[in-house]
């Protein structure tokens, strides 16, 4: 089984200090454990899936409608798990293997403007472990509180009621060009100074297709994106989650 406590586990479990004022407050999460077979104790289960995700209120009417949303998605995603989900893969194991998964949630912004949440996701399973990190970035105070964000809507590229997919497709891609390069350069610097190995075979063309700024990135508490390459995924997993944190104001200067 996964080691439940680690430095970063400890620190994922801060997440209620991590967020400044803003539109909404975090409040008891949305924990819990779903096991397959449903009823096993968590000892004997072929499957064990834990989860953690923020649930919010909002801090005056203004952003009701927001903390609304944002508690919804949360709970959506419990809700998939646990009924389809869990019962699936633990369909899948074969006898005598277990398996398990962990969800961790950080609040990494909470403002006026934004709530963003940073999800680390571990599974252990039939002897591979994995580590997945996913983001959401929240508006809260604009025409469709709660809507989660993507690059180009939160560079103002696009507005969020934008319906020419055409115009969407070219602000997405001239956003992810631009962050791209950015991190590239930063990968090539920490890979001279011997902070990291890059992939004998990995170049430009190649990590295009492993990153996606348009997604992999969360917010600040000041606001500004900080943007991820998942473990493993261009070094060794040894160097965990790599991240670039970026100012608006930088990306803007290059579009």
């Amino acid at each position: 089984m996964l080691k439940r406590i680690s430095a970063l586990a400890l620190a994922l479990m801060l997440m209620y200090a991590c967020a400044a004022a803003g539109a909404l407050n975090t409040v008891a999460p949305l924990e819990g454990v779903a096991v397959y077979p449903e009823g096993a104790a968590e000892e004997t289960a072929v499957y064990v899936y834990r989860y953690s995700y923020p649930q919010v209120e909002a801090t005056d009417e203004s952003a009701a409608e927001a903390a609304e949303t944002i508690n919804a998605l949360y709970q959506y995603l419990v809700s998939d798990a646990v009924s389809f989900k869990v019962p699936m893969y633990g369909g899948m194991m074969p006898e005598g293997e277990k398996a398990e998964t962990v969800i961790e949630t950080q609040v990494t912004c909470s403002s006026e403007l934004w709530y963003s949440v940073l999800v680390r996701t571990t599974t252990l399973m039939m002897g591979d472990a994995s580590e997945v990190y996913s983001a959401q970035v929240f508006a809260t105070s604009t025409d469709k509180p709660g809507n989660v964000i993507t690059l180009p809507y939160l560079l103002g590229l696009l507005a969020e009621d934008e319906s020419d997919t055409w115009l969407q497709d070219r602000q997405t891609e001239k956003a992810n060009e631009c962050v791209r390069q950015f991190v590239w350069a930063a990968l090539n610097e920490r890979a001279a100074a011997g902070e990291i190995t890059l992939a004998e075979e990995m170049d430009y063309e190649w990590f295009t297709a492993l990153f996606n700024p348009e997604e992999e990135f969360y917010l600040d508490e000041r606001g500004e994106p900080v943007f991820f390459v998942q473990p493993g995924m261009v070094c060794d997993v040894s160097s965990g989650l790599l991240l670039f944190p970026l100012t608006i104001e930088e990306i803007e200067d290059e579009l």
